[in-house]
């Protein structure tokens, strides 16, 4: 289950940033479900969206799923 490890703050202490940690199978969903957006239809979601949706599909992509699964995220959801 998706657990909230760490929230920074700014100086108007609004949170900033958000540490967390998924299951692999929370990971895989994030994964098909940004990976899935183009760059144009994640800005729709959010102004200049297709920025971050695209760190988020590379950071899962190569530094969760390459490394372990030959076919990445594909090949994880077979293993599910």
């Amino acid at each position: 289950m998706a657990n909230i490890r760490q929230i920074n703050f700014d100086d108007d202490n609004l949170p900033s940033e958000v540490t967390m940690s998924l299951t692999l199978r929370e990971a895989v969903y994030l994964a098909r479900l940004v990976g899935g957006q183009s760059h144009v239809s994640a800005g729709g979601f959010l102004p200049g969206g297709g920025v971050e949706n695209d760190a988020i599909s590379d950071v899962l992509t190569q530094g969760v799923f390459f490394p372990y699964w030959e076919d990445g995220v594909h090949e994880a959801i077979q293993g599910l």
